[in-house]
């Protein structure tokens, strides 16, 4: 017995040190003691709402408590098993800057949170949310958790995109701006090398400090970025203007003072540091939000103001150049240490920054496009594209509120087009995209709805003449949108019954590659801003159904060459040879082209109503004697031209209908079940020749008459994908 007592002694120390050493405990809500409780002011809440929590802590007890907000917590259980932890703060109550806020006896603290909520797609969705954080008192540190909550969330009948403030039909604009920011790199700043993990301490920035100061100089601050491997460059801004010689000596002195730290001592020249990203893109913001409130004039929807997508993410470009040198490249301009590295010279420059970001605005009410605007005219101004580099695909992409349906389409044109009939490009691009939604409604049985997102594609040279601007626009459909794939028969189980029919007529002698493999370099999900949310229960298809044709009109291109061409005094005028050439009654349009560099030589373009090929050999021969030159001194090549808007619409119909067919098969397939289709999305029209489709004489016969070519059959595309939302109900098949 004596001798168990020393161990039951020892024991019972131990005991006391461990639980000194223990991390706070959870508390018991105790009536004594403090308590947490989460409050909301509903249960249930709109997938648009945001959802503001309270946190509330109670003191009934004899003492004050100190909450330590450092250590808030909160658990959110999804209800498809998911489970996300963090803090998340909007505000106190009390003071911002108590972060450990006393509460008295019979008193008690909130915290204002932000608190998480799961998507709402085809359904309802609901989470659990608790909430904790440590107390401290007299007696100790204890954390408290909150009983947990339940609440819900319902689809919002008006939401649209994830976003704040994105319902109620307001379309959202997405237009990329460009600006140029000028600056003068002429302050002086001492960069130093300093070893890598170690850069300079608070007693090594003074020791720079003082050594400016005798000089009548001082220290206007210090940035630092590890570029070389080898060491850490630690750059000191000058605040003064001492001249090189005062700069090289003050170099002398820092590597003599911080000997073994500080090395390697060069003058550099930047701009004031009062330079940002901010001050960088404010011209790109001021493009972008004039090209996004033209395109609310063209629907009506009011002054735009600025927001933020859900799910968007920007794609900011920054470009340096000083004069004679070439562009440069700013890795990430939102970081001033790179920021300030690139804009660091040898020698006092003038620098242009040029920046490009895209940016996304709201319009105040739901708008509407003019219905005259879309008369069919407009449809033979579109420009075909063949997709690669030169469009600036927009990286931001607006999620679907609550499967909300949406049809979606590009347009192209040229500005030259455009100007010639008097749009301006990009609402013209605009008009032909909703032009294709209106189609698209049509053969899905719907009509299209107000416009809910519009967006202005950018071009790398957007001030040639025949650049493409491209416009993608969406719908809210009005209507039933499954009603027409649901009456497509699925697949007969069993090969031995008769085939079945088909509910939308189905062109056979087109290829149907599904899906189709990449064209132009370009993926659907670069050229498609709106996004389905949910992989697991979303279901994409994509068809591509060209139309092929022959040509029902030649583009002819003549050039006169001034070493075929006899003395001045038999050389027409070029005017009087287009007089003579338009009187033809088979001449649709004529360009005549004048060589700047070579003022003798001529080029006459014209467009042929129709694809006789004997004209182009006869109309060479004809120019060729109002020349005075034998036949074979005029060069001339053919091209094929077809109104490309009639196979458009064929080959975007006959994609939709494939694509409709591919679904449902698909799906019974791989025995999943269709409950909606959220996406009706028209990809850019594409034509092969690309110039197939420019029914206009364009002004460069010099050019396109020595590059005769194979006369091929003309091929439009217009791919279409859709996305429908699986049923997640167990067992479900369609």
């Amino acid at each position: 017995m004596n001798r168990i007592a020393p161990f039951v002694r020892i024991l019972a120390i131990a005991a006391v040190v461990l639980a000194s050493m223990a991390p706070p405990r959870a508390a018991p809500q105790q009536s004594q003691g403090p308590r947490a409780t989460l409050h909301f002011d509903k249960t249930t809440y709109l997938s648009t709402d945001s959802i503001d929590a309270e946190l509330v802590v109670e003191n009934p007890g004899p003492g004050p408590v100190n909450l330590n907000a450092e250590t808030y917590r909160f658990k959110v259980v999804y209800d498809d098993g998911r489970v996300e932890n963090g803090p998340r703060f909007y505000s106190f109550s009390g003071p911002p800057s108590r972060m450990r806020p006393e509460v008295k006896p019979g008193e008690s603290f909130s915290f204002d949170l932000s608190v998480p909520a799961c998507h709402v797609e085809s359904a309802p969705c609901s989470e659990r949310v608790s909430a904790s954080v440590e107390v401290n008192s007299a007696s100790g540190s204890v954390v408290l958790k909150a009983p947990e909550a339940t609440i819900g969330f319902v689809r919002d009948p008006n939401a649209t995109y994830r976003g704040r403030d994105i319902r109620d039909n307001r379309p959202i604009f997405v237009t990329q701006g460009s600006g140029v920011h000028q600056v003068r790199a002429d302050r002086i700043e001492l960069v130093f090398a300093f070893p890598l993990n170690a850069g300079p301490a608070t007693s090594e920035k003074d020791a720079v400090d003082k050594i400016l100061k005798r000089r009548g100089f001082g220290l206007g601050g210090f940035s630092m970025t590890s570029r070389d491997r080898q060491d850490l460059r630690v750059a000191f801004l000058v605040s003064g203007q001492p001249s090189v010689m005062d700069a090289q000596s003050i170099i002398a002195d820092v590597e003599r003072q911080l000997a073994g730290r500080a090395s390697a001592g060069t003058i550099n020249y930047v701009p004031s540091w009062d330079l940002s990203s901010q001050t960088i893109f404010s011209d790109a913001h001021e493009d972008a939000a004039e090209q996004a409130q033209r395109m609310a004039q063209l629907i009506g929807s009011g002054d735009i103001v600025r927001t933020n997508l859900a799910d968007g993410q920007l794609r900011q470009e920054v470009q340096t150049s000083r004069s004679g040198s070439s562009l440069e490249t700013i890795s990430d301009p939102n970081d001033l240490n790179v920021l300030y590295a690139a804009l660091s010279f040898d020698q006092p420059s003038n620098v242009d920054i040029f920046a490009r970001s895209p940016f996304v605005y709201l319009g105040a009410r739901e708008g509407r496009f003019p219905s005259q605007t879309l008369a069919a005219p407009i449809a033979q101004l579109e420009q075909p594209v063949q997709l690669s580099s030169e469009i600036v695909w927009e990286p931001i992409v607006a999620t679907i509120d609550s499967d909300r349906p949406e049809i979606f389409a590009l347009g192209q044109t040229t500005s030259e087009r455009a100007e010639r009939f008097g749009y301006e490009s990009a609402a013209l691009a605009a008009l032909l995209a909703a032009r294709r939604v209106g189609l698209l409604a049509v053969s899905l049985d719907v009509t299209a709805g107000p416009p809910t997102l519009l967006v202005r594609y950018s071009h790398d040279a957007p001030l040639a003449p025949k650049a493409i601007v491209a416009a993608g626009v969406a719908f809210a459909p009005a209507g039933d949108l499954d009603r027409v794939w649901r009456v497509i028969p699925t697949p007969s189980p069993s090969p031995s019954l008769p085939p079945r029919a088909t509910a939308i007529p189905t062109p056979v002698a087109s290829p149907s590659p599904s899906p189709p493999a990449p064209y132009g370099g370009v993926r659907a999900e670069d050229v498609l801003p709106i996004a389905v949310p949910d992989e697991a229960t979303r279901f994409t298809v994509r068809a591509d159904v060209p139309e092929t044709a022959a040509a029902d009109q030649i583009r002819l291109s003549i050039a006169v060459t001034p070493l075929s061409t006899p003395s001045p005094a038999l050389v027409p005028s070029s005017a009087s040879v287009e007089r003579d050439l338009r009187s033809l009654p088979f001449v649709d349009d004529i360009a005549v082209e004048v060589s700047a560099s070579q003022p003798r030589s001529v080029g006459y373009q014209l467009v042929l109503r129709k694809a006789d090929f004997d004209l182009p050999r006869k109309l060479a021969d004809r120019i060729a004697a109002l020349y005075h030159l034998p036949p074979s001194a005029v060069a001339f090549s053919i091209a094929p031209l077809a109104n490309c808007s009639a196979l458009a619409f064929n080959a975007q119909k006959h994609s939709l209908d494939r694509a409709l067919h591919d679904a449902v098969e698909q799906a019974h397939t791989q025995h999943k079940t269709l409950l909606h289709l959220v996406l009706v999305a028209a990809l850019p029209v594409e034509a092969f020749p690309v110039d197939a489709c420019d029914l206009h004489a364009r002004g460069d016969a010099l050019e396109q008459a020595s590059q005769q070519g194979p006369f091929p059959q003309i091929v439009v595309r217009a791919p279409v994908r859709l996305v429908f939302r699986l049923d997640r109900t167990p067992g479900a098949q369609r």
